[in-house]
């Protein structure tokens, strides 16, 4: 039969069986909770990290950019250098060479009007 005890010990049961139920869920929403904040952090972490390498690759973009228009400066002012230095020298053998043949010490040989040019 049914007996008071047996229905007392049923809900004393009962009753112990939904409070485990409550703090469990209690125990899953706070974990669930939990883990929404950790990923919640995670992303934005991500996210600045994101945008730190961007920062840093736009830097990077730029340095590389300014060296190269410095190498690009210095390459013409190269250029510049060498053909002014390619004109002295010129300008030195024609005058050393004119110097020369006024003193006599060369013999000025102009080609002859019937050479061929072969």
């Amino acid at each position: 039969m049914f007996s008071i005890r047996s229905a007392i010990n049923t809900l004393g049961f009962l009753n112990k069986s939904y409070k485990d139920i409550v703090i469990t869920t209690d125990k899953v929403e706070a974990l669930a909770r939990s883990q929404r904040e950790i990923f919640d952090e995670l992303k934005r972490g991500a996210e600045r990290l994101s945008d730190k390498i961007d920062r840093i690759e736009r830097e990077r973009t730029k340095a590389e950019a300014e060296l190269l228009a410095k190498i690009a400066g210095l390459e013409a002012r190269l250029n510049a250098l060498s053909e002014q230095a390619l004109h002295v020298v010129a300008k030195d053998v024609a005058r050393e060479t004119m110097e020369r043949l006024y003193r006599g010490e060369m013999r000025a040989e102009l080609p002859s009007p019937n050479a061929s040019n072969d």
